[in-house]
């Protein structure tokens, strides 16, 4: 486990996020909870895969860390939307579900 590298990629991350977040218009006082969401996301999901989970069950934990941390940061537990899609996309969240899902069979194929 190289943790400067993990450090390197999380602070990667929540940049990303934050840049994506100002493209799609979010509140600046909600800028840092894009920063936070996408920096603690993204090391979750490298420590987990590191520890040893698959890409997928890692990267479904740190969804998890991230709905958490921003229904803890934004006041009056109202989370803007566009927070919470700031700090997932960073993790390429999108494939990792739809390969979670793949696995089960459809109603056809019982």
């Amino acid at each position: 486990m190289d943790l400067l590298m993990i450090l390197k990629n999380s602070l990667w991350a929540a940049v990303f996020a934050t840049g994506f977040g100002v493209i799609l218009t979010t509140p600046a006082r909600a800028l840092l909870a894009c920063f936070m969401c996408g920096f603690t996301g993204r090391c979750v999901r490298d420590l987990c895969m590191s520890a040893g989970l698959s890409h997928n069950w890692a990267t479904a934990v740190a969804t998890g860390v991230i709905v958490l941390l921003a229904a803890t940061i934004v006041r009056r537990h109202a989370v803007s939307p566009v927070v919470l899609i700031c700090g997932i996309l960073p993790l390429g969240s999108a494939v990792a579900m739809f390969n979670m899902i793949e696995p089960f069979p459809s109603r056809r194929e019982r």
